[in-house]
């Protein structure tokens, strides 16, 4: 079998949603679709979520009038919003009445009016794959992933996803029915609604995969695969047409955005090929992801970037030789909820320095002040020092390895257009 994902770009309307069906039904082969909320409809919802935490119930109102007649509108011609449509539609209204009267969102509201763009999406699908002629059954994934702890951000359970999926999945397909499935969404031990992060649809699609030991996986996306640099910045940028898995994960961790970074672990366990593809390009070969992959001749695959970044360093004399200090600053950034995209100490010890997204700073700071408050206090410690904004520029290829005069044509191209590292 196949899993296929189609993000919000490929399902932006009723025409695109057309089309995705057909395409769907040109492939015989026994398949699964993991689905994006239309358009930018997560956006859309979470913008009502802070117009409902500021009391602005006109704003609130007129978002989700606009929300319901867009999704009314994807809907096929021959077939209506079902009911289970206008059930959601009734739930999130009384979310947002919720949020309205608290005037707060806590975490685990938040992820549940996130979870609306894609439960809706899975019932316009299906409808345009029945329009096709195609038996399809939407599915909200929450019945199938399971996350391992109680908070909202815990790792999947394989294990109880695994039976979960069987138990569901495994009849539809032995029946000939497309399962559409909700992409982004889980649910943990207790009960509550949890997210795999922005882009997790990706993620959902590659759970999917080895969990049902799938040929392969597709991620219809509205770019023919992962490039060599980011169009935007490149002009002569060209699609990669191979890689692995371990440049995959590297490209989408440094600021591909192709992929969600967590996307490739699943399939590279069961050495399941992954193909990035073009729905409106559907004949383009896109990109293959797999274990074995060609070296670039040149050694360099791509070139990523990584921008809204800043810099931390604390430093001073008396940091050298006092043990646990490392582990303190880590412990206060997983305090703040932070992100640490990479780490250098100074080899004196006297300092060390990271970087973590610009919006996370002020709190991060805060928090590394309480922690060291003695140390501050005392002179042990000099300073926090932050610089921002910074950004991060990757090359990234297997070919690197050994070759040498890659790291000084890298230096020297920066120095070339006078940037300081």
């Amino acid at each position: 079998m196949i899993i296929m994902k189609f993000g919000g770009s490929s399902l932006a309307d009723c025409p695109c949603l057309e089309h995705v069906a057909s395409l769907v039904k040109s492939f015989d082969e026994p398949k699964a679709l993991v689905v994006s909320a239309l358009g930018k409809s997560t956006d859309r919802l979470l913008q009502l979520g802070l117009w409902a935490e500021k009391g602005q119930t006109e704003q609130v109102k007129s978002g989700l009038n606009a929300l319901r007649l867009d999704h009314e509108e994807a809907f096929p011609d021959l077939e209506n919003p079902a009911e289970d449509h206008e059930q959601l539609f009734t739930e999130l209204s009384s979310l947002l009445e919720g949020i309205q009267l608290l005037r707060e969102q806590t975490p685990r509201s938040k992820s549940l009016l996130a979870s609306f763009g894609e439960r809706l999406s899975i019932h316009v699908v299906a409808a345009h794959l029945k329009n096709q002629g195609l038996r399809a059954q939407a599915i909200d994934a929450r019945e199938l992933i399971e996350t391992a702890d109680n908070g909202q951000n815990g790792p999947v359970d394989f294990v109880q996803s695994s039976f979960k999926c069987q138990e569901v999945l495994l009849p539809l397909l032995e029946d000939g029915v497309i399962p559409v499935i909700t992409g982004f969404l889980a649910r943990n031990k207790v009960g509550f609604t949890t997210t795999l992060g922005r882009g997790g649809s990706d993620y959902t699609a590659t759970i999917l995969g080895q969990i049902m030991k799938a040929r392969e996986v597709w991620i219809w996306t509205d770019v023919s695969g992962i490039l060599s640099a980011d169009p935007r910045l490149v002009k002569n940028a060209h699609t990669l047409p191979q890689v692995s898995y371990r440049e995959a994960s590297e490209m989408s961790f440094f600021g591909a955005k192709v992929l969600h970074p967590k996307t490739i672990a699943p399939v590279a366990r069961q050495n399941i090929p992954v193909r990035i593809l073009n729905t409106f390009k559907a004949k383009d070969p896109g990109t293959l992801i797999s274990a074995d992959t060609p070296k670039s001749l040149a050694g360099v695959k791509t070139v990523a970037t990584m921008h809204g970044l800043s810099l931390i360093t604390i430093e001073g004399r008396g940091m050298a030789g006092r043990p646990g200090i490392a582990r303190r600053i880590f412990e206060a950034t997983e305090l703040a909820g932070c992100n640490v995209v990479m780490i250098s100490q100074a080899s004196s010890e006297q300092s060390v320095s990271f970087v973590v997204s610009q919006n996370e700073v002020p709190e991060l700071v805060n928090t590394l002040k309480s922690r060291f408050a003695f140390e501050l206090d005392q002179g042990l410690i000099e300073s926090i020092g932050i610089v921002e904004p910074i950004a991060i520029a990757s090359i990234i290829g297997l070919g690197m390895s050994g070759t040498p005069g890659i790291s000084g044509r890298f230096f020297g191209a920066l120095g070339k257009v006078g940037v300081n590292v």
